[in-house]
């Protein structure tokens, strides 16, 4: 898988360039880090939202791939660079654990690593040394793409390997000559044995996700906060809202303002309502979906919190 090659050309970088230090600020009182990031997951998050603007919300954070939304199709297998071994442990754990709240399957244990954030002192500078040395690793990314990667200044830089498969699972084929159904040359095809005019017949798969993060940025954040935003940014294709209210997602982390402790309301039930719902829907179905589910967990919880006998 294109992902593990690339996890290991990252530690390859990190071990000839010293692009990954022995320790970072943030792990400084690392007995603190540990028992904050191994705490439950209690989501937060405002309830006062109308519809209309969970909506808005919703649209500011999902990407679009070719029309739809991409997910992962199989389990999930986290792994954590840059931190001390037991640090990265934590992280990774609390990778899986955000997964499991979403109802998203996780590997075992020793599982091939296809979520992966790693701390880096300038992830523009290791986004280079990654595509001069490896640039094989990078087929499939449209040149526009990765210059954008390269000239974003922020503390975050995310790349998602993302294939496209028919509504039934199935991947690009190769046509070869001699093949029956009258596919002739060499020209990719997606066999789609279950089309439908009621939807797209094509579904978008994420294989693999890798977030660098800047520590210089990571100062006074905790390995909670940390690995929050990661899973937000892996499990999910999704990006940094221009404009939220304060404490709304975790999305925020690095915006310069209040950001939330850890995964509030809002991040979980948009994983929950990504992955449950068709993988073949279309961006704009997608999105009234999730924000319609998160709307509704939100005045159930409104109500749960209603129904509560006063102390």
């Amino acid at each position: 898988m294109r992902i593990a090659r690339l996890l290991a050309a990252v530690r390859i970088a990190a071990a000839l360039s010293c692009l990954l230090p022995a320790s970072l600020a943030a792990a400084q009182d690392a007995a603190t880090a540990k028992d904050d990031a191994r705490a439950p997951i209690v989501v937060t998050g405002t309830r006062d939202g109308e519809q209309k603007s969970i909506r808005k919300q919703t649209r500011s954070v999902a990407v679009a791939v070719e029309g739809q939304v991409a997910r992962f199709a199989g389990t999930i297998c986290a792994d954590s660079i840059g931190l001390p071994p037991d640090l990265n442990k934590i992280v990774a754990d609390r990778i899986a654990a955000d997964a499991i709240a979403a109802g998203i399957p996780v590997g075992k244990p020793g599982c091939q690593a296809n979520v992966i954030v790693a701390m880096v002192p300038d992830g523009r500078a290791a986004l280079r040394v990654l595509i001069r040395n490896q640039p094989q690793l990078f087929i499939g990314f449209d040149r526009e793409t990765l210059k954008k990667l390269l000239a974003d200044t922020g503390p975050a830089h995310v790349m998602t390997l993302t294939t496209l498969r028919s509504r039934d699972g199935k991947s690009l084929s190769i046509a070869l000559p001699g093949m029956p159904n009258g596919f002739k040359g060499d020209a990719p095809f997606l066999q789609v044995d279950n089309a439908s005019i009621l939807g797209p017949p094509t579904r978008q798969v994420i294989g693999g996700a890798l977030v660098l993060l800047d520590q210089p940025a990571l100062t006074g954040k905790t390995l909670r906060q940390i690995a929050d935003y990661a899973a937000m940014r892996t499990l999910a294709m999704t990006r940094e809202p221009p404009a939220t209210p304060a404490g709304e997602t975790i999305l925020t982390l690095f915006g310069g303002g209040p950001a939330p402790s850890e995964i509030t309301g809002f991040d979980l039930s948009y994983l929950k309502s990504l992955y449950r719902g068709p993988p073949t829907r279309s961006y704009s179905s997608a999105v009234g979906e999730m924000a319609r589910d998160i709307g509704k967990r939100r005045r159930d919880d409104d109500q749960a919190g209603d129904d509560k006998p006063a102390k």
